[in-house]
């Protein structure tokens, strides 16, 4: 899947460069910001947070304010949770980490002279690593899954143009995107990324 949303996004951005039946706008840039999410399995859940970030991210504006988007960006969420078993406090890590290569389209909004609001659907494809530690008195041990799968979600990115060439601003997102694991006692369990808010900047050429 991967592939072709590659072949899709550098075929698109051949013809809007070439066609002037494309007229409009192009914008790159990167984002930075939180992000947070969950774990489940059987008795355990625990919250995640962290971070995440774009870059690059990458705009193309019609002249009918239709947008089309890209973005690779990369995310790491951790969460501890305090389990009770026969007595004992056992405390339970949580590690995920995921990369995402994203396309979508949106709708530009002029709010005012300066200020832009874009609703917008994205999806791709993706890869992430879930790491689970159970310390007891000093001693750890630890499990990791690997697994690649899709990515979903809505994000409004809320823009500025402070400069002919330069926006800034802020996006809010929530998504569809995790997985599920297996893991080697047969044991299953679930990681999900839910939503984030991160600052944004682009220039504008």
């Amino acid at each position: 899947m991967k592939s072709i949303i590659t072949v899709v996004f550098f075929a698109f951005s051949f013809i809007c460069g070439l066609s002037p039946a494309f007229a409009g706008e192009h914008q790159l840039g990167f984002s930075v910001g939180s992000a947070g999410g969950t774990y489940h399995e059987p008795n355990l859940d625990i919250s995640l947070a962290g971070a995440r970030l774009d870059l690059p991210t990458y705009e193309y504006i019609f002249d009918s304010n239709f947008v089309f988007q890209a973005q690779y960006n990369s995310w790491a969420l951790t969460g501890t949770e305090y389990v009770v078993i026969d007595g004992w406090t056992v405390t339970a890590e949580v590690e995920y980490v995921q990369v995402a290569f994203l396309i979508g389209g949106g709708y530009r909004i002029e709010a005012s002279k300066d200020f832009f609001i874009t609703p917008s659907l994205l999806i791709g494809s993706s890869t992430g690593t879930t790491t689970l530690t159970a310390s007891l008195l000093g001693n750890s041990v630890s499990n990791s899954y690997t697994a690649s799968g899709g990515m979903s979600g809505v994000e409004i990115p809320f823009m500025w143009r402070v400069k002919d060439n330069l926006e800034l601003g802020f996006k809010l997102g929530g998504y569809s995107s995790g997985m599920d694991i297996l893991w080697d006692d047969g044991s299953k369990s679930e990681v999900r990324i839910t939503g984030s808010g991160a600052y944004t900047m682009r220039w504008v050429f």
